[in-house]
């Protein structure tokens, strides 16, 4: 039996139950892709460490390349058309590795490809969505709201590896 809502719950507004259950699927996505990506190139495409460390400076290098420019940007434009954009564009680049695999042309370059497109859409998602809550609820809510997005957060982090670690048990493996 779920417990109605209280009049000063977030999840009176529809516009953040959207987000709420956006993000959830978001920040699933993102953990999934955390775990998945560095197990994908040592397992399937036998990265050496020298892979596995561009690997990992392409899914962090958006943050010093773009995050501070990204602010000011972000200002400039619609909040939640940049957090929808980002997670399209994040969504369609993590995609693009089981298509690549399954043409048999998936090679680690285009991981770094990927990690590195996800990284820009994050960082971009990332800064409108701190400035899309206090927008989007009222100022009283704001704790509440961002206690539950964190809530969120935190059973992705739980699951998003899990679910990612079962699928990759049961890849087929080539060559």
């Amino acid at each position: 039996m779920s417990v109605p809502p209280s009049p000063g719950s977030p999840l009176r507004n529809p516009g953040f139950r959207l987000l709420w259950g956006g993000q959830a699927l978001s920040q699933f996505g993102f953990q999934f892709q955390t775990l998945a990506m560095p197990v994908i190139a040592v397992t399937l495409l036998h990265a050496t460490e020298a892979d596995m460390g561009y690997l990992n400076a392409a899914n962090t290098a958006a943050f010093l390349l773009v995050g501070l420019l990204a602010g000011g940007w972000v200002d400039r434009m619609r909040k939640r058309h940049v957090m929808i954009v980002a997670d399209a564009v994040r969504a369609v680049a993590i995609c693009a590795i089981p298509l690549l695999w399954s043409t048999g042309s998936l090679q680690v370059w285009h991981l770094y490809v990927v990690a590195g497109i996800v990284g820009v859409a994050t960082v971009f998602f990332d800064v409108g969505y701190q400035s899309y809550l206090p927008i989007l609820v009222p100022s009283e809510q704001v704790g509440r709201a961002n206690g539950m997005l964190e809530g969120v957060a935190q059973v992705a982090r739980l699951g998003g590896p899990s679910v990612a670690g079962g699928l990759l048990a049961v890849w087929p493996r080539r060559g």
